[in-house]
């Protein structure tokens, strides 16, 4: 091997390992960068579901909601007639029926007037219900869904009269009886 082919495989060795420095740390450099800004996301919507997730909870642990389901249970239970109908949430559907309601006289609230099975029951609508019961449930159905399916709610305050509430605030439960 002559000097100037030694001299020449020592460049070529030291640009080869130069240029894979440059592109290994180039590859370094564009990781770090772009792998920053999902970790900026990740941890942001970490602290935000758990944020909602702390209240949620700490609400579940220092309030009784259960206690005014159960009162208005009662209360129907003890006063409306198994015979009339009744429009509810999803707990109290179950409930009702168990308490030997039968279950086409009571209606879930997401049903009533999009169904047509439903809407073969009660002919005139709304007017055929006797009772509505208002839960934290219905009114958030009212406020995600404007159209019929939540008609007889929008309605409720104009054609109906407040029985018994049991509670306050969001967690209220408002017994009412449909005008006929």
């Amino acid at each position: 091997i002559s000097k100037n082919s030694s001299s020449n495989i020592s460049n070529l060795y030291s640009k080869i390992s130069n240029r894979q420095g440059t592109q290994f740390s180039s590859a370094v450099y564009s990781f770090t960068r772009w792998s920053f800004f999902p970790i900026v996301i990740a941890i942001f919507l970490a602290t935000s579901f758990t944020s909602q997730w702390q209240n949620i909870d700490q609400s579940m642990m220092t309030t009784n909601t259960w206690k005014n389901q159960l009162n208005a249970e009662k209360w129907i239970i003890k006063n409306v007639p198994k015979s009339d109908s009744i429009i509810v949430d999803d707990y109290f559907w179950t409930d009702l029926v168990l308490n030997g309601y039968p279950m086409n006289h009571v209606v879930w609230f997401w049903v009533f007037g999009t169904d047509p099975m439903v809407n073969a029951r009660f002919p005139n609508g709304f007017k055929s219900v006797n009772y509505l019961v208002s839960t934290v449930d219905t009114r958030t159905g009212i406020s995600q869904h404007q159209s019929g399916i939540s008609k007889p709610f929008r309605i409720y305050n104009y054609e109906t009269k407040k029985i018994i509430q049991f509670g306050s605030g969001k967690s209220r439960i408002t017994i009412r009886k449909v005008i006929k």
